[in-house]
């Protein structure tokens, strides 16, 4: 007598005549049943993709798209050439792109490329898990055709209901498609190899299961989850660890491991820090809370297929379904891990989770249709019957789909792609900036993806993606916002907003306006992007690049700063500082210690200081900060001392900062006295109107050192100094051309072989 043997592993046996009706059924019928959910899985792969190529990527997948780049063209693993950051949390997707740049360098159609390919292999692994071939009695109740065409609609069910959720169409050109595939992957050849088990013929599939796990964590970090679920289960139910697929495992991600420690310093990728922080304090969903809301919404639109999607869970669980309780299992450390790491909730994150509902509702329903039929008994009535009844079962559940395709065909209105549009001629005028800058520029912005991409000029990130300092900050987006711009004072700043509503907050804040003046406005409808370039700020502050410390352990940062203050003046100085409650700042003025400050809140503030010069007005600064998990910074340090920097027009607001006024006639001078703000070979910076007929005389402490001018169109020359500067110069431009001159600013500033644009 043959028998079966259902997902318990319960032998049930079947009827004598079983053997002639599992031959049942006509072959063209069962290739047409077969045929149905990969004719599905063909056209909702298309309609997803020309739906992408009409609405444009996510930002977010461009970041990918240049560490790809990066890497082909030679510039390292990295979005910034030179800072080695692990600024992506996907690098198999990376690697992949970058090993595919030979066929094109276009990394954005490769990346549609792989999204399709991606969308077809999560599909076909769906049809493959949907399969029947255990239900008990099934065998001796419809045949070969009956258990055909139940594995049909099931996978007919589990792919239309995955491959039509809107955040996996939305996230077309990242590496998720690829995630979801190795995730299925995985669960469907362990499948396999659990069948290849109780038949004892080998271990082949647990290898290939092996191998997809591993493929999975290297798309992205939590695809750890999918060979520990899968590890737990074979270990509880075998009772032996699979020695072989643990090596292939280890094999394929071990060397990523420790290059990522050698190369960055940690596996654990900044983006993690950056997600875990972003949004804080600025009512920004989290990723528990926002699952809720997600399913919510997924019942609403799907309440059939959510109730067959109980049905079959607990028929999963019932029967304890070996290929089924991992998946299970996988789900719930999955949801568990993203709400206990309380990331922001990112639509992508819940894509990989859509799969399971599908394959539930999928088994709900064949569960449903196998039950009524046996209870209906053999007859053509009751055939029909159960036929009809599941084609009815069938159409209810899947009557979203019809609503969902339609949409993937008509595609988004031409609205929807305004923001990419400014964000791409944004990119393109970055592009030009930098290049025209040369030096490598800094650009600060929050979109940091198809801007950072075009562009390829050096980003920071106001989320921290790129900084690993800014993403460990604990504060509200706009802190953040702030933080980044006094800390690293980027010499561009792109704000965008889908009105005249950029962060009027900052754009209005007098320590902004000082330093920083628009340049371009790049808009299209009511979506704008504005550029603000960099002035050299107020000339009474003294930037602090570099004043930044955390995770320092016992020993401190230290970082000093030397100011020179004319005889006889009342020296008085105050420091903007960020002191989160972990840090801490000794203050020495000249060897003495004068403050010892505890860091209270995160928040900017300006400390006071008592300062005693030497007898040559000489005071060196000496700052020594502790910090923990949150990084403490000086951004500046305002005083009276004499200026690095002076304009020859008041310098109150740099945003309306007019052209310069002051002309220097033929035989007229002009005598600025300044001090240097930082060490190493200096220059003076001089920006002026220049044309032919113009020539400046510039001295030193009455020495001649150079004649510009004679050139056309404003200009910015630099004249470097010998390290004699170092307590201060007094500087005369003379007007000895034909023509008068008009001087913007003159300042000492680093020498850097370079002349930066006006």
């Amino acid at each position: 007598m043959a028998s079966l043997v259902p997902p318990s592993g319960e032998t049930i046996q079947a009827s004598p005549d079983s053997s002639a009706a599992t031959s049942s059924g006509a072959p063209w019928l069962r290739l047409l049943l077969q045929a149905l959910p990969w004719l599905m899985l063909l056209i909702l792969t298309l309609l997803n993709l020309a739906y992408i190529k009409r609405l444009g990527l996510v930002d977010d997948a461009y970041i990918t798209y240049r560490v790809a780049r990066n890497l082909a063209s030679g510039h390292g693993f990295v979005f910034n050439p030179g800072e080695a950051v692990l600024s992506i949390t996907t690098p198999g997707y990376a690697l992949v792109l970058a090993a595919l740049s030979f066929l094109s360098q276009d990394f954005v159609a490769l990346g549609l490329i792989l999204s399709g390919v991606g969308v077809f292999l999560a599909g076909a692994c769906l049809i493959d898990l949907s399969r029947v071939d255990r239900y008990p009695k099934l065998g001796d109740r419809w045949g070969l055709t009956g258990r055909t065409a139940l594995s049909a609609l099931g996978a007919l069910i589990a792919v239309s209901l995955t491959l039509t959720f809107p955040p996996l169409t939305s996230a077309l050109g990242m590496e998720t498609p690829l995630y979801v595939a190795a995730i299925l992957a995985a669960f469907a050849a362990y499948r396999r190899a659990l069948q290849q088990d109780r038949r004892g013929t080998g271990d082949s599939w647990l290898l290939v299961t092996a191998v997809a796990a591993a493929l999975a964590f290297l798309f992205r970090p939590d695809g750890i989850l999918v060979g520990l679920s899968i590890g737990l289960h074979w270990i509880a139910t075998r009772r032996r660890v699979p020695w072989r697929a643990l090596a292939v495992g280890l094999i394929l991600t071990v060397p990523w491991v420790i290059f990522s420690w050698l190369y960055y310093g940690s596996p654990i990728p900044n983006t993690l820090a950056a997600k875990t922080t972003q949004g804080l304090g600025g009512g920004v969903p989290r990723w528990g809370a926002r699952l809720l809301d997600m399913a919510s919404l997924w019942l609403d639109i799907q309440s059939l297929a959510a109730i067959a999607a109980l049905l079959g869970l607990a028929t999963a669980l019932w029967w304890r379904r070996e290929d089924r309780l991992p998946l299970l299992l996988w789900t719930l450390l999955y949801i568990v891990a993203h709400t206990w790491l309380d990331v922001r909730s990112y639509f992508w994150y819940y894509v990989p989770l859509a799969s399971v509902p599908a394959l539930l509702a999928a088994d709900g329903v064949v569960a449903l249709i196998a039950w009524s039929g046996q209870r209906l008994g053999r007859s053509r009535w009751a055939t029909a019957t159960v036929w009809v009844g599941a084609l009815v079962l069938l159409a209810l559940v899947l009557r979203p789909i019809p609503l969902a395709m339609r949409y993937l065909i008509r595609g988004p209105g031409p609205d929807l792609r305004v923001r990419e549009h400014v964000y791409r001629q944004t990119g393109e005028a970055l592009r030009a900036m930098c290049n025209e800058a040369g030096g490598g520029p800094l650009v600060g912005m929050a979109e940091i993806g198809l801007m950072g991409y075009i562009s390829d000029c050096r980003i920071a990130d106001f989320s921290g993606l790129m900084q690993p300092d800014i993403a460990h900050l604990e504060i509200a987006p706009y802190n953040k916002m702030v933080w980044s711009i006094q800390r690293y004072a980027p010499d561009l700043i792109v704000l965008a907003a889908d009105d005249d509503a950029v962060p009027y907050n900052l754009v209005e804040a007098p320590w902004f306006r000082q330093r920083y003046e628009p340049t371009a406005i790049l808009k299209e409808d009511e979506f704008r992007a504005f550029v603000f370039q960099r002035g050299l700020g107020p000339s009474q502050a003294r930037e602090t690049r570099e004043a930044v410390w955390w995770k320092t352990g016992d020993q401190p940062t230290v970082f000093s700063q030397q100011l020179i203050f004319e005889p006889g003046s009342d020296p008085e100085a105050s420091l903007h500082a960020f002191l989160p409650p972990d840090s801490a700042l000794d203050v020495l003025v000249n060897g003495q210690l004068v403050s010892q400050l505890q860091g209270e809140l995160a928040d900017w503030q300006d400390i006071p200081l008592q300062l005693t010069p030497d007898e040559s007005g000489l005071v060196l600064l000496e700052l020594q900060g502790t910090a923990g998990e949150q990084p403490a910074t000086v951004a500046w340090i305002i005083s009276n001392a004499l200026p690095a920097v002076h304009y020859f027009v008041p310098m109150a607001d740099a945003s309306t900062r007019p052209r310069p006024t002051v002309r220097l006639d033929p035989g007229v001078a002009e005598r600025v006295r300044l001090a240097p703000s930082g060490e190493g070979p200096l220059a003076i910076e001089l920006l002026h109107r220049d044309w032919p007929g113009v020539e400046l005389a510039v001295s030193v402490d009455g020495e001649l050192v150079d004649v510009v001018g004679g050139s056309d169109g404003w200009q910015t020359v630099q004249v470097p100094l010998s390290n004699d500067a170092r307590s201060g110069v007094e500087i005369e431009l003379l007007s000895q051309g034909e023509h008068f001159a008009r001087p913007a600013y003159l300042a000492l500033v680093p020498w850097t072989d370079q002349v930066a644009s006006p």
